[in-house]
């Protein structure tokens, strides 16, 4: 920047997180040399309140004053170089703005000044989030959190050093032998209580094992063929490799009329399709057709 005027802004816009309209309308009664403070007009409330501002901010600030002289009581304190002495309007700061991000090659806000102080004061590990509601005038803290951020860099330096830290080390009472230690407390890699494989199903657990099928010597394994297997539990059958039984599957609509009036053989005589009814047993028979029942 080419004069003192423009970096004095810049350094208190970062410092202290004022908004352009707040910065804009201080004046010289509202500079606290020893307390390294400004009081603004806060947007929303209206009410006077003070900010921090960095020694930087105020030595530029000092500088500015100098060259340019004290503006009288109650004017605003920052004003224009050129042309009429008359205060800087926000158009004209945003000018400023324009300029440092042409020399910067940026593409910054007034308001990204704003933000970058609260994300510098957030994560900076020194002030509290209330703290920087507070000095951010926050009417929410919610507002104030969303400045917290974790970046990935910073992420994998942490962990780098935690994985760096030594494990540290067990201290037992003296008075003890090492092997009734070892003993009562299992080694460093696994404490006794890890549990290494998972949980035994419910009915195994109930079991206490997998249990063998009990076979019956007199009728085969249950009396009902040997295709059938007998579990000691009832509930332990999806152990065991024998076939269940299956039940027979009940017919219905179009496939079961098919099979009732499909013919099949007779059982006395090979040769004669049964269950047929009027002429066709009839015929088959040789004889007259039976009456009506």
């Amino acid at each position: 920047m080419n004069c003192d005027r423009d970096r004095a802004l810049l350094e208190i816009f970062v410092s202290s997180g004022a908004r352009a309209e707040e910065l804009l309308g201080i004046t010289a009664g509202d500079i606290d040399w020893s307390g390294q403070r400004i009081y603004v007009i806060t947007k929303g409330t209206r009410a006077r309140e003070a900010v921090p501002v960095s020694p930087q901010g105020l030595f530029r600030l000092a500088l500015y004053l100098d060259a340019a002289g004290t503006p009288a009581e109650g004017e605003p304190v920052w004003r224009v170089r050129r042309g009429q002495n008359r205060p800087l309007t926000y158009w004209a700061l945003r000018r400023v703005m324009q300029r440092t991000n042409t020399l910067l090659g940026t593409n910054w806000s007034l308001h990204d000044l704003r933000h970058s102080a609260a994300y510098r004061m957030a994560n900076g590990g020194k002030l509290t989030l209330p703290e920087v509601q507070t000095i951010m005038r926050h009417a929410d803290i919610q507002t104030t959190n969303r400045y917290l951020a974790v970046h990935v860099e910073e992420l994998f330096d942490k962990l780098t050093e935690h994985y760096a830290t030594p494990r540290p080390a067990r201290h037992y009472p003296a008075g003890y032998a090492a092997a009734d230690i070892e003993a009562v407390f299992g080694g460093w890699p696994r404490p006794s209580h890890h549990r290494s494989q998972p949980p035994p199903h419910r009915h195994q657990r109930r079991a206490g094992h997998r249990q063998p099928l009990r076979l019956r010597p007199d009728r085969g394994p249950t009396g009902r063929g040997d295709h059938h297997a007998a579990p000691l539990r009832g509930s332990d059958h999806r152990h065991t490799t024998a076939p269940r039984p299956t039940r027979a599957r009940r017919l219905t609509g179009r496939r079961r009329a098919d099979r009732r009036t499909a013919p099949r053989l007779h059982p006395a005589r090979p040769g004669l399709p049964g269950r047929v009814r009027g002429q066709h047993l009839a015929t088959a028979l040789g004889c007259q057709p039976p009456g009506p029942r």
